[in-house]
């Protein structure tokens, strides 16, 4: 008796024409039909030979587990195939070539489709209707190449933006012990891609995301000497030196969401409230990859990105007038040297500039003022006068203030800062710490004092304030002075 059958290769041969492979990027795929001896079948002659293909391990969740491969069927002649290829995704390959329509290429039917088909249906001995043996031999090429280790990796790992944010979104900050009130955070979005430009979303914290390090390198200007920083984030070394002013910064897979992630660190100059610093200035120049393989091409990115750290304090003055209604004005204070980093050049101090930038988001005086006869927070002289404050603008605030007994001579205004402001504005030589509660004095909190004098004629009086030949008010002739009296030196 006699059977229909049809001899097929053994096993099918894979090579790649390099290592590794990257995602969107076409590579040579040679594949060679071989006999059980591991020959090459040079009389095999085979089109449209089907293939399938597994990009990943079973253990990663990926968007895309069976990525898109150019190739779904290969054309042998004298037993060899060769073809360029690609993949569109990363992922790590399991590569199977199986010939399922062989049975039909010789004549058989179309009624198993793979191996384990047609064992089902047919029995082991694999014949369909027709008596064609149909059942497809082993043809798993990992016996020749270990295919579950090629990765296909990224083709273009990006850094597609980059911006440095504050917690008072401005280009700069004032200098805080406390990084959740004030702090400067360089942030960057990282974002892999395959060479045609698209994302590459198995690069994710559940599928095939990479740990990395990111650097980020600033030139820095700084007269104070040694100073020290405070960090938040992921970074490589506890230096705090403002010499060590560059950081880089672990980037952890966990954080990649189908291709893309954000990643910052926080920090900011270390501030003592009785030891004043010079404006610090960084200028982010460059933002680098510090880990390699990852990508075929790993993109830095440079920048100019600036960020100015501020010491801060409020200088307040003592006045003297002859007038019932006067307004008293505050002023925020940065301190600096002849830089070119400070805020403005309007002097209200020595080495103390005015901070045009400042506005009620970085802190201001509140409506809880106490007034008293002396340097002593009390209020005993509340119920004699009104007043109102203004919301801070260019880093002035105004007091309105009407006095209402003009017996009273001589008052001290002891101000209350909002929040918890007096971390980055509270300044003292003696290192006094911030108290503006009833019963502390001015060594302790802000605060000014109005003399009363009497009108007179020499040069005290109020001043009449004309507009062509209409009288709109008088102006009380204000004089601002530091104050020494009473024995409380106020050293800001």
């Amino acid at each position: 008796s006699t059977d229909t059958f049809a001899i097929r290769p053994y096993k099918y041969k894979v090579k790649f024409s390099k290592m590794p492979l990257f995602a969107g990027e076409e590579f040579d795929l040679n594949v060679s039909a071989i006999d059980y001896n591991k020959n090459l079948l040079d009389d095999y002659n085979q089109s449209d030979v089907n293939i399938s293909v597994e990009m990943n391990k079973s253990s990663l969740i990926c968007d895309y587990p069976d990525a898109e491969f150019n190739l779904s069927s290969l054309d042998f002649t004298n037993g060899e195939s060769n073809n360029t290829a690609k993949f569109d995704e990363v992922g790590e390959m399991n590569l199977s070539i199986v010939d399922n329509d062989f049975d039909q290429a010789k004549g058989g039917s179309d009624e198993c489709n793979n191996s384990n088909e047609c064992v089902s249906v047919y029995g082991y001995d694999g014949k369909d209707s027709k008596g064609v043996f149909c059942c497809n031999i082993e043809a798993n090429p990992k016996q020749d190449i270990n295919l579950s280790e090629v990765d296909i990796k990224v083709y273009d790992l990006n850094i597609t933006r980059a911006e440095i944010n504050t917690s008072n979104n401005k280009d700069w900050i004032y200098m805080d012990n406390n990084l959740s009130e004030f702090n400067a955070s360089p942030t960057i979005e990282i974002t892999a891609f395959n060479k045609e430009g698209n994302q590459l979303h198995n690069f994710d914290k559940l599928c095939l995301a990479k740990d990395m390090n990111i650097s980020f390198r600033y030139n820095v200007h700084n007269d104070n000497g040694d100073i020290n920083l405070t960090y938040l984030g992921t970074i490589d070394d506890n230096n705090k030196s403002i010499n060590d002013f560059n950081k880089t910064i672990e980037v952890n897979k966990s954080i990649f969401i189908k291709g893309d992630t954000n990643a910052s660190y926080a920090f900011n100059v270390e501030r003592n409230s009785s030891k004043a610093l010079y404006v610090v200035y960084g200028n982010l120049k460059e933002i680098n990859f510090t880990t390699n393989g990852i990508a075929k091409n790993e993109n830095n990115l440079s920048t100019d990105l600036n960020i100015s750290m501020y010491y801060g304090n409020v200088k307040t003055f003592d006045v003297s007038t002859n007038k019932d209604n006067i307004d008293v004005k505050v002023y925020f204070t940065v301190y600096d040297d002849d830089s070119n980093y400070k805020p403005s050049n309007i002097n209200k101090a020595y080495n103390w500039y005015l901070n045009t930038k400042h506005t009620k988001k970085e802190g201001e005086f509140n409506s809880t003022i106490h007034v008293s006869d002396d340097y002593i927070a009390k209020d005993k002289y509340n119920s004699d006068f009104d007043i109102s404050v203004d919301d801070t603008s260019d880093g002035v605030q105004v007091f309105h203030i009407t006095r209402k007994d003009d017996s009273i001579h001589f008052a001290v205004f002891h101000l209350t800062l909002d929040k918890n402001s007096s971390n980055w504005l509270w300044f003292n030589y003696n290192n006094k710490e911030y108290n503006d509660s009833n019963g502390s004095t001015c060594a302790h909190h802000f605060c000014f004092a109005i003399t009363w004098k009497e009108a007179s004629n020499e040069g005290n009086d109020a001043k009449t304030v004309k507009s062509g030949n209409n009288i709109l008010g008088t102006e009380a002739p204000v004089s601002e002075y530091n104050r020494t009296t009473k024995g409380v030196k106020i050293y800001r």
